[in-house]
């Protein structure tokens, strides 16, 4: 791999780690529903580009098997020609993607033992999907399940009058009908699979509790619901931000949320959207350079192989 070869994957890293980067930045600066769904479908669309590239990076490495040459019918001579530095290249690229794929099946593992759990509270209680079970709890909790439950305490209800228990269960019923745990699920995905994508967990986090506040206060007021939140946190334990079989009200980012609850209604602003953009598409750039030179390559190889 000579010099100007490795451009492309340098520059190819570093766009997917400026991008990891701003996602704080830009999310804060639309309405959680748009940053919710954009943020999801740029990190994809990042961790794929990352992902294809060291995947054709590796090929020198892959390509050398007598096997696979065979069966593809390729010259396995071709990739053996590659210099000293090219193939410590590839098996960083391999051993990376190794790493990246272990790492996602432990992530997948675990979420299906939180569905799990929460499925068997549901089929335990006999609730169906976007059904309310109040428990008795002295404790001030409200929290969506991945199985669609929506779980309120006794002490909760207690606590809060009408207009502000309304604006809970807006907030939680808002997560159900809008799949907010799969958004969670998909961004703790994509951080697995890309390291470099480790803030957009806690950012999506963010953004569906706001999408879910933005809902209570459009059926309430942004007043009522800045207090039902902020009287649920100050009289309820701590709760764990990443929990994966619920959607704590109070987990997530509490003070910051009442502050934008207590301000105007979040407005579009385009501008803010460039820096994503921009870096996404020179991602996809720099992915189409990494794939044509590997076309080239098996082309190459493939005709010694005929």
């Amino acid at each position: 791999m000579t010099a100007g070869e490795w451009v492309a994957p340098a520059l190819a890293v570093l766009l997917v780690a400026a991008f990891g980067v701003t996602v704080d930045g830009w999310t804060r600066h639309v309405h959680p529903a748009l940053g919710a769904r954009l943020l999801l479908a740029t990190s994809a669309l990042a961790s794929a580009a990352l992902l294809g590239t060291l995947a054709m990076l590796a090929l020198p490495l892959v390509g050398q098997n007598d096997a696979l040459a065979d069966y593809a019918r390729w010259s396995e001579a071709v990739f053996a020609r590659s210099s000293s530095s090219g193939r410590v290249v590839a098996l960083a690229a391999g051993v990376s993607l190794a790493v990246v794929i272990v790492r996602a099946a432990r992530e997948i593992r675990g979420q299906q033992r939180a569905t799990g759990t929460a499925e068997s509270f549901r089929r335990a209680v006999g609730a169906s999907r976007g059904e309310v079970v109040i428990t008795a709890d002295e404790s001030l909790d409200a929290m969506a399940l991945s199985s669609g439950v929506i779980v309120l305490t006794s002490g909760l209800v207690r606590a809060l009058d009408a207009s502000e228990r309304r604006a809970v269960l807006t907030h939680e019923r808002a997560h159900v009908s809008f799949g907010h745990h799969r958004y969670r699920q998909l961004g703790r995905l994509l951080a697995a699979l890309n390291p470099l994508l480790s803030r957009v967990p806690n950012c999506l986090d963010y953004l569906t509790e706001r999408w879910a506040d933005e809902e209570a206060a459009r059926a309430t007021s942004r007043a009522t619901t800045a207090s039902a939140l902020e009287r649920t946190a100050l009289l309820s334990a701590p709760k764990p931000p990443r929990a994966r079989t619920a959607m704590h009200a109070t987990a997530v980012a509490v003070e910051l949320r009442v502050r934008a609850l207590r301000a105007h209604p979040p407005a579009l602003r385009w501008s803010r959207l460039l820096t994503p953009l921009l870096i996404v598409f020179a991602l996809m750039l720099v992915t189409l350079m990494v794939s044509e030179r590997t076309i080239d390559v098996l082309q190459l190889a493939g005709a010694f192989g005929d």
